[in-house]
């Protein structure tokens, strides 16, 4: 039998966390878990960098009523 592991949904759940208000101590026990185990902090650097990278897309839809440009990536598309 092998063991659960929930660091990616855990680093998941401390990006929505942490994305809305927060106290001192929140951040004292986000410390903690990080400094638990090296491989929370890895899992929470790439759900973070995915997040970031992803946010442009939500800012540009946003400003449209939640509703988003067709045409926003046409520039990329080429």
């Amino acid at each position: 039998m092998t063991a659960r592991n929930d660091t990616p949904a855990d680093a998941a759940a401390w990006l929505i966390r942490l994305e809305g208000q927060t106290t001192p101590r929140m951040w004292d026990e986000f410390q903690e878990w990080l400094e638990a185990d090296r491989r929370h902090e890895a899992a929470f650097i790439r759900l973070r960098t995915a997040w970031t990278h992803l946010r442009p897309p939500q800012a540009a839809a946003a400003g449209r009523n939640g509703r988003v440009d067709r045409n926003l990536l046409s520039p990329i598309a080429g």
